[in-house]
């Protein structure tokens, strides 16, 4: 299924260095100050390349300008 909605969207899945996503995570969480697993994600979105994280989660949409500074990533949400 995943598989399925990668190549139906057009999109890529990117090949990450996670111990390089690790690293810049300990080093942004003090800044960002999120939970362990919405960093992680955002620092990988971020070493894919990407410049927009979409979420639902509200804790991320109320750091959004710090992800935005930290990150260089723009949080887009409907919260």
């Amino acid at each position: 299924m995943a598989v399925y909605s990668v190549r139906a969207v057009g999109a890529r899945v990117a090949g990450l260095d996670f111990n390089k996503v690790l690293r810049e995570a300990f080093e942004r969480a003090p800044a960002l100050k999120l939970r362990t697993l919405d960093l992680l994600h955002l620092v990988a979105c971020r070493a894919a390349g990407c410049e927009e994280f979409a979420t639902l989660d509200a804790g991320v949409a109320g750091r959004a300008d710090a992800v935005s500074r930290e990150l260089g990533v723009r949080v887009v949400t409907a919260v």
